[in-house]
C-alpha cells in the first residue's frame, strides 16, 4: 500500500522508509551494484537508486529491474535519500 506520492517526497523524509506505486520510466544499469530507476505517478517523479551493499538479494533485483518495460506498474519500499 503507498504511504506517499512521488510529488510529495521532500526533504522532510529524509531517512523516512516510504512506499511508492507508479510507472517505471528509465531503468539504468551503470554497473553490476548500482542501479537508477525513475518512477513517476500522477503527482510527480522520483529517483530511485538500488546499490549492492543495501540490498541482501541484489543480484535478483537487478535481474527484475532489468526485465522492466516503460509504463510497467510498480511497487516499491526503501528510505528516502537527497
Amino acid at each position: 500500500m503507498r504511504s506517499h506520492t512521488c510529488g510529495e517526497l521532500g526533504s522532510q523524509h529524509v531517512g523516512q522508509v516510504v512506499e511508492l506505486c507508479g510507472w517505471a520510466q528509465n531503468v539504468r544499469v551503470l554497473s553490476d551494484t548500482l542501479v537508477f530507476v525513475k518512477l513517476r505517478d500522477a503527482f510527480g517523479s522520483v529517483q530511485l537508486l538500488t546499490e549492492h551493499r543495501r540490498m541482501a538479494k541484489f543480484a535478483e533485483q537487478k535481474r527484475q529491474l532489468e526485465l522492466l518495460s516503460t509504463d510497467t506498474l510498480i511497487s516499491v519500499k526503501g528510505e528516502v535519500a537527497m
